[in-house]
């Protein structure tokens, strides 16, 4: 479902569709500058205006009611999972609301893997959710290296950290 958008607010943009926990229907489309260099004044990714990311989580349409679901930042990490046939949800950023924390109790999961990125911002999160996801479900939180995310940690090393987490 991913595409690319040559008008309107999402131009020059990979267009990544994102949809409703409940039947996959497309909700919105978020926007990824297609490029690694970003201009300056220029945001990475956009979302619709008025869109509560807060209220999905990506890719859960697409892996309930699996028991056990990787929860990562973003995007490609949920990609990069995927391929490897590994269960993944995206924040899409590093804060999870109590919507997003129902719609993972009501999916089925019961044992959830916080894979969030070895970076300042994910290390603070994961300290943060760790216990209020503690409360509703048995969870582990392996650490990724120094600048690390799961979308570009060595496969080996990825499937290690998250095997370890399975113990």
């Amino acid at each position: 479902g991913l595409g690319y958008c040559r008008q309107g607010r999402l131009r020059g943009r990979i267009c990544i569709p994102i949809h409703s926990p409940d039947g996959g229907r497309v909700v919105a489309f978020a926007g990824r500058w297609a490029g690694d260099r970003v201009p300056d004044g220029i945001p990475r990714y956009l979302m619709p205006r008025g869109f509560k990311k807060s209220a999905v989580l990506f890719n859960l349409h697409r892996v309930a009611p699996a028991g056990h679901l990787v929860i990562v930042e973003g995007y490609w990490s949920v990609f990069r999972l995927h391929g490897l046939k590994i269960p993944a949800v995206a924040l899409m950023g590093t804060s999870l609301s109590g919507v997003q924390t129902d719609l993972l109790y009501q999916s089925g999961a019961r044992q959830l893997t916080l894979l969030l990125d070895g970076d300042e911002a994910g290390r603070n999160a994961t300290a943060t959710l760790l216990p209020r996801l503690a409360s509703r479900f048995f969870v582990r939180a392996p650490t990724l290296p120094d600048g690390g995310s799961p979308d570009d940690v060595p496969e080996k090393d990825l499937l290690d950290e998250i095997g370890r987490a399975h113990v």
